[in-house]
């Protein structure tokens, strides 16, 4: 039985990365990894990076395992479960250089929108496994949810910055993957929104840097 795909309970400690990849690289993270066509593009361009993709459907995460044993992709790895319980019980305090959000879940009715991924609890937690200087990757096509994840970033604490300036869009994240998902919002004109943080391990004076006032302006495409 693999751990990497039941699921939290068999897992007691923190991984040891290094030598589950058999090798000491940088470690990036996507949670909600879906069909995996973003993990395993990214995973190919980037072979000096060792990938952890969490997917909590069960079916997906073993379709994703069977789709990169094919494909031979030795620098990525799916888990399934839930990625807020996985995170901090698999991954050392800022042991992590990056994080992926692909288009998570908008959870639609307003009743529902406490579960939501992205939010403050989530921000804390990213914050404890990003090193110092370590980026979050997020994308929606929904402008409410980005103006929601914008709120959550840029809370005032000083612990994230958004690399395009306070409440900007990143025209271009820098990633050069579009998910699937992406590439058939942009074919159909649909807007994508990016947003990309940069983790800060110094919080003293950097809460003023990072903090502004939420206004209809916010959402800027910075090109």
């Amino acid at each position: 039985m693999d751990p990497f795909l039941h699921g939290p309970l068999l897992l007691e400690a923190r991984e040891d990365w290094a030598a589950r990849f058999g090798r000491d690289a940088p470690l990036e993270v996507e949670i909600g990894c879906g069909y995996g066509h973003f993990l395993m593009e990214y995973a190919r361009r980037h072979p000096e990076r060792n990938l952890v993709g969490i997917e909590f459907r069960p079916k997906l995460a073993y379709g994703l395992r069977r789709k990169l044993d094919r494909a031979g992709i030795g620098n990525a790895i799916v888990l399934r479960g839930d990625a807020r319980r996985l995170l901090p019980m698999l991954f050392a305090p800022g042991s992590v250089a990056a994080v992926h959000i692909q288009f998570p879940d908008p959870w639609w009715k307003k009743r529902h929108h406490k579960r939501r991924l992205v939010d403050a609890e989530l921000v804390t937690l990213l914050h404890g496994l990003l090193g110092d200087g370590g980026r979050v990757y997020l994308r929606t096509d929904i402008l409410e949810y980005a103006r929601q994840m914008i709120r959550c970033f840029e809370d005032g604490t000083g612990r994230f910055e958004n690399v395009e300036g306070p409440g900007t869009f990143a025209f271009d994240d820098g990633l050069g993957v579009p998910s699937n998902r992406e590439r058939r919002y942009l074919d159909a004109g649909t807007p994508v929104y990016r947003l990309v943080y940069r983790c800060l391990a110094d919080l003293q004076g950097k809460a003023a840097h990072c903090s502004f006032e939420m206004t209809e302006e916010m959402g800027k495409i910075r090109k």
